[in-house]
């Protein structure tokens, strides 16, 4: 396991804001949700990252 100070951390934390607001918008700007191949991606994403985001809540319980 590898150790991060507060700064990247905080970092790391922005980032993560960012890309969910970017997968957000995304997916508030779809205008056609009847054709499969304009969700699948931000749909693939939006599991993939709670996949992660899940990982990450159980890593921060373990270590508290």
């Amino acid at each position: 396991m590898t150790g991060v100070d507060d700064k990247q951390w905080e970092e790391s934390r922005r980032r993560l804001r960012r890309s969910y607001r970017h997968l957000v918008n995304t997916i508030e700007e779809l205008d056609d949700w009847e054709r499969e191949d304009a969700i699948g991606a931000p749909m693939a994403i939006l599991a993939h990252s709670a996949k992660h985001l899940g990982a990450i809540h159980h890593a921060l319980h373990r270590v508290r």
